[in-house]
């Protein structure tokens, strides 16, 4: 009914309390009375001392944990009316004693609340008819008659008293209930005065608070943003320090003219026609510019232009507020040209691998048939020339991830003892071939321990600095190998009775594309790559890889690389060996490729393994040609007309709960390349050109 309703019943509430409690006293007066003076005339003293007793304590306890609440003035209510009948009743219907009930719906008023006053009205009235019916009976409690009128009874005197008790209630109530009204209005009209100032107190503090950060927020601008602002037709009004620093105009030169003068010839027209028709509408303006100093050099910035409006709504000022991304804008360049060159190596490595793939393949398969020994060994130097073309892709490729950043070792485990017992055979015959005499020496510091370091990065610098001393050592000269673990550090010297290297030629060959000399590359070959991969994998190892030679007597490389020992064997890599036994395998496999060479090469492999084909040109044709039951595998190219690989395998996913395991088999071998195929949903991961240990395993694990 009342706008704050409940906040006004709280402002009341000290004053319901207080009312409390005045009730409460009037309470203990009204017991003294009932028990020492209205009791006297008729020796009533036990009944208006316990009666009047009962009235009294009830509220009393009540009163800590409920007043001001309408249950406890209910409560009240209650009590005082009571009273009324407790005083009839001793002085047996004595009319002076009904003025009682008047006095009590007046001292109720107090309350300022009509609900106290309709109550107790409610309560003569009941009484009033009750006791009528009662004395009109003759009813006696312990001999005592019960008697509301002490000159005789009838409804005619009942509803005449219950007159009088309603218009007194009435009138009461009514002045009550004005009265609660006007002072609701007063609490609202006071609330409002004092919302009003909190309000008017706010908007000055926020005026002031909001010039102080506009301040701030200026200065702020100034100090960190290129900042100017112009009039409704573009003209410079404010231009700051940083912009002057940046265009390499003085103030002077700024004020009073357009942003023209720092516009680069390349902006379009276009652009500037589109700033105009959104900041007009008063819309913000964001873009990205190239603007010309005054110097004749250019500059980049990310500039937001922001229509000021007046108390109309109308444009009177445009704020420019524009940060320098010069050096954002050359970094992006440097990026995209690094992603560019990423791709150009990826791509490479593909189109080089597909046909390295079926090349190696075929010659070793050629190599494993009935031959002459003549093409036998045109053969095995076609082989090793084409595991040299690979291995020479390989360093290119490790060489620019190393100039990128983008290379990273990957350390484990792995016993040192073992895994150079298993590299000096590797390299036996090649030392063979070469009628070399070779001696190994590994210390005995590394029996029974673990290291933890990238021995897959090791044993290829191992294998650079070995093949360097076959390569350059003549038939018939010596070359070892000596390794120990000291002061947590491994160490290993490899030394030749070759050619030797003089001081200069020392300086130079940890560069990339250095030889001693040209005459070397003419006589030896290679490409110059193996050392300087060799030095750049020892340092991200945060070793050394350092040279002692003379010219005619030979040259020892020392690679010393710091690596933690770790306490158990159990986690170490074991060491990988080859098996002579021929593999054997049953099932039925789907090949997904689009090269035919490399069609018929995987083909005949897996045939070898005892397994039957299917061959599907790409991702089209694969979900054509699969259907539940049908295959036990399923060998993925990536790169393929219509449909590549991964699509291919996410339809069949989509589209099979069940479905068989699906393995990439691709070129794309670039770092990351094997993680992303998994993450995509491939099973596992082959690389091209096919290593017959790496399909070994895969049919191993899924068939």
């Amino acid at each position: 009914m009342f706008t704050g309703h409940s906040q006004v019943e709280r402002e009341l509430l000290p004053h319901r309390e207080k009312a409390d409690k005045l009730m409460l006293i009037l309470l203990g007066i009204q017991w003294f009375f009932a028990t020492f003076v209205t009791s006297i005339t008729y020796n009533t003293f036990l009944f208006g001392f316990i009666s009047g007793g009962v009235l009294f304590i009830i509220p009393l306890l009540l009163y800590k944990q409920y007043k001001g609440l309408p249950f406890y003035r209910d409560i009240i209510v209650l009590s005082m009316m009571t009273f009324s009948s407790i005083f009839i009743q001793q002085q047996l219907g004595r009319i002076e004693m009904h003025f009682h009930v008047f006095v009590a719906l007046a001292f109720l008023a107090y309350y300022k609340d009509p609900r106290p006053v309709v109550l107790a009205t409610a309560h003569t009235v009941v009484y009033h008819i009750t006791f009528n019916l009662l004395q009109q009976h003759n009813i006696t409690i312990f001999d005592i008659p019960l008697r509301i009128y002490n000159y005789g009874c009838g409804w005619d005197i009942t509803l005449l008293h219950a007159f009088f008790a309603i218009s007194e209630g009435t009138v009461i109530g009514f002045m009550v209930a004005k009265e609660r009204d006007n002072f609701y209005d007063l609490i609202i009209s006071k609330n409002e005065i004092q919302e009003l100032n909190s309000v008017l107190i706010r908007e000055s503090k926020l005026k002031e608070k909001l010039h102080e950060e506009t301040k701030q927020l200026q200065k702020a601008l100034d100090e960190n943003s290129i900042v100017s602002r112009t009039n409704e037709k573009g003209i410079i009004t404010y231009a700051n320090e940083k912009f002057c620093d940046i265009s390499g105009y003085r103030h002077d030169e700024l004020i009073g003219k357009s942003h023209n003068v720092v516009r680069h010839p390349d902006t379009s027209r276009k652009l500037f026609k589109e700033m105009w028709q959104t900041i007009k509408s008063k819309k913000v303006y964001k873009t990205k510019l190239k603007n010309l100093a005054k110097d004749g050099t250019q500059y980049y910035v990310d500039m937001t232009i922001i229509p000021l409006l007046n108390q109309e709504g109308e444009v009177y000022e445009y704020l420019s507020v524009r940060d320098d991304i010069s050096e954002l804008v050359a970094t992006q360049e440097l990026l995209a040209k690094e992603q560019s060159k990423d791709r150009f190596l990826a791509n490479m490595s593909h189109e080089l691998r597909t046909p390295l793939n079926a090349i190696i393949g075929f010659i070793t398969l050629a190599s494993q048939e009935k031959l002459s020994k003549k093409i036998k060994n045109y053969l095995d130097i076609s082989l090793e020339n084409s595991n040299q073309l690979l291995y020479l892709l390989n360093e290119i490729l490790d060489l620019a991830k190393m100039k990128s950043g983008k290379f990273s070792l990957d350390n484990a485990p792995f016993k040192p003892k073992e895994s150079l017992e298993v590299f000096v055979k590797t390299q036996t015959s090649n030392i063979k071939e070469k009628k070399l005499t070779y001696t190994s020496e590994l210390h005995e510091s590394l029996d029974h321990i673990v290291l933890d370091g990238d021995w897959q990065r090791i044993n290829q610098v191992l294998t650079n600095l070995l093949s360097n001393a076959i390569k350059f050592t003549p038939s018939g000269g010596e070359i070892s190998l000596k390794c120990k673990y000291e002061d947590q550090h491994l160490i290993c010297h490899v030394r030749d009775s070759g050619i030797g290297l003089d001081k200069e030629a020392q300086k130079r060959i940890f560069k990339e594309f250095e030889q001693a000399d040209s005459s070397t590359t003419r006589k030896y070959g290679g490409t110059g790559l193996g050392l300087t991969i060799s030095s750049e994998l020892i340092s991200l190892m945060k070793g050394s890889l350092s040279v002692e030679s003379k010219v005619g007597e030979g040259s020892t490389f020392t690679i010393d690389i710091p690596l933690q020992k770790l306490e158990s064997a159990d986690k170490s890599n074991p060491i990988e060996t080859t098996s002579e036994r021929k593999e054997t395998f049953s099932g039925h496999v789907l090949i997904v490729e689009d090269n035919k060479t490399n069609q018929l090469l995987t083909k005949i492999l897996l045939e070898d393994y005892g397994l039957t084909c299917d061959i599907a040109n790409d991702g089209v044709e694969a979900l054509g040609m699969y259907h539940e039951g049908a295959y036990d595998l399923i060998l993925m190219d990536e790169n393929m007309p219509n449909m590549g690989g991964i699509e291919a395998m996410q339809r069949l996913h989509q589209k099979y709960q069940n479905m068989v395991p699906i393995i990439a088999l691709t070129a794309n071998t670039m770092k990351g390349d094997r993680e992303r195929f998994i993450e995509e949903g491939m099973d596992e991961f082959i690389p091209k050109p096919i290593a017959k240990k790496d399909l070994t395993a895969i049919l191993k694990k899924f068939l």
